[in-house]
């Protein structure tokens, strides 16, 4: 979800999402629960020029770098994991000179479930137009309170008005958008909707106006 949006990043920014966001794209069958700490690197004059979508940028001070991560706060860190709809090629891995450090025949998928992050509520991680996302998907009769979202790198964080979260950070800042929020009910999708909530901590949950609780949410 963490995306930049101005061309004008080129040279200026890296973000490197470390964990399984890396891995979603190449070693698919090596993920592991610290998927659920996402991990983002703000770093000044590398070249970061073909991204788009969420992630808006401030110039930061000369030098300047940081590190924020975000958690699900009180998730489970051992949910079940499944690869999904595969797809063609495999890839290897080195690391080091060992050959114990060598994968081979690493599977591709376009996603990767992680069942019960919270009691009924799924995450799940899918490519988009080089960019990755997750959308957290909430079974019928499930209560998406349970959801919350913790940050920690960030000098501040703050609603923009548009809703937007901005994350405040020495490097510049973060603008993660306005959650999508919506309902797949007889083929058709509505949408529902949602905002960002600011909690105590650093910690962020969704506010979702009245939605069809027979049906799965989707909070993308």
């Amino acid at each position: 979800m963490y995306n930049a949006t101005e061309g004008s990043l080129k040279k200026l920014l890296s973000v490197t999402v470390l964990s399984a966001l890396l891995s979603l794209a190449c070693f698919s069958s090596a993920l592991q629960a610290g998927v659920l700490s996402n991990k983002l690197a703000l770093n000044q004059s590398q070249d970061f020029s073909d991204a788009t979508g969420s992630l808006n940028y401030s110039a930061p001070p000369k030098s300047a770098s940081t590190i924020v991560r975000m958690t699900l706060v009180g998730a489970n860190t051992r949910p079940e994991i499944v690869s999904e709809e595969p797809l063609p090629g495999k890839s290897k891995h080195f690391s080091g000179s060992s050959a114990d450090n060598s994968h081979t025949d690493i599977a591709h998928y376009a996603k990767v479930h992680y069942r019960d992050v919270y009691p009924g509520i799924d995450l799940v991680y899918y490519g988009n137009q080089q960019q990755l996302e997750y959308d957290l998907v909430v079974a019928p009769g499930v209560d998406p309170k349970q959801i919350r979202l913790g940050f920690r790198g960030a000098d501040k964080i703050s609603l923009d008005a548009a809703g937007n979260l901005i994350l405040h950070t020495p490097a510049g800042n973060l603008t993660e958008h306005k959650p999508v929020i919506y309902q797949e009910i007889e083929g058709k999708r509505k949408i529902i909707d949602g905002a960002y909530v600011l909690e105590d901590n650093q910690q962020v949950r969704f506010k979702i106006a009245r939605y069809d609780a027979k049906q799965p949410l989707v909070i993308d």
